[in-house]
């Protein structure tokens, strides 16, 4: 990735996943299903279940979802994305416990069966000083898989950085009792 956020000029004509409405949860698992799960994928990366919403306007929180307005139920978002999935597996297949690793931690989610992701981070000293804190905070509050990114997604400012190597070796210690870590830095 050369460059965040990415090119807005670039019409995609892409149009909102409403996970509230069962029907788009079914289609979402029918692809999954269909290309991951029947040739024995099991484990979920579920990114931009947070929704990833860029460049938002108030009005798009007027945009209707099968539950009534966005601003009503966003909260909700992550819940239901992933909770989709989960319940579809479930109902798939009693044989294998859900493994689900969205890219963030929101309300709800925990009876999803998933680790718990601290999102994209930097990669800089003052990120992982705030990881330390936030890793011992979630495991007070009984959360048993969190994890953090050990090189950090906006990576690109570390290249350029003094003490690179010495920032990721300690984020591999800090990562190191955890029971999943994720990886975005190149090696």
């Amino acid at each position: 990735m050369e460059s965040w956020p990415p090119n807005r000029e670039y019409p995609s004509g892409v149009q909102p996943y409403d996970p509230y409405n069962p029907e788009a949860r079914d289609i979402y698992w029918r692809h999954l299903q269909k290309g991951l799960f029947s040739l024995g994928i099991d484990g979920w990366w579920m990114d931009s279940t947070e929704p990833d919403h860029l460049d938002f306007k108030p009005s798009d929180f007027d945009l209707k979802t099968y539950l009534g307005s966005f601003r009503k139920v966003r909260n909700a978002f992550p819940l239901m994305t992933v909770g989709g999935v989960a319940e579809h597996q479930r109902s798939a297949s009693s044989d294998k416990r859900i493994f689900i690793l969205p890219a963030r931690h929101l309300p709800g989610n925990n009876v999803t069966e998933r680790i718990h992701g601290r999102g994209d981070v930097n990669s800089s000293w003052q990120s992982l000083r705030n990881q330390i804190p936030a890793g011992l905070n979630f495991s007070m509050s009984a959360i048993p898989y969190w994890n953090t990114d050990i090189g950090g997604f906006f990576w690109l400012v570390l290249i350029k950085m003094d003490g690179v190597k010495e920032l990721r070796i300690r984020r591999f210690r800090n990562c190191m009792f955890a029971g999943f870590n994720l990886e975005h830095l190149p090696l």
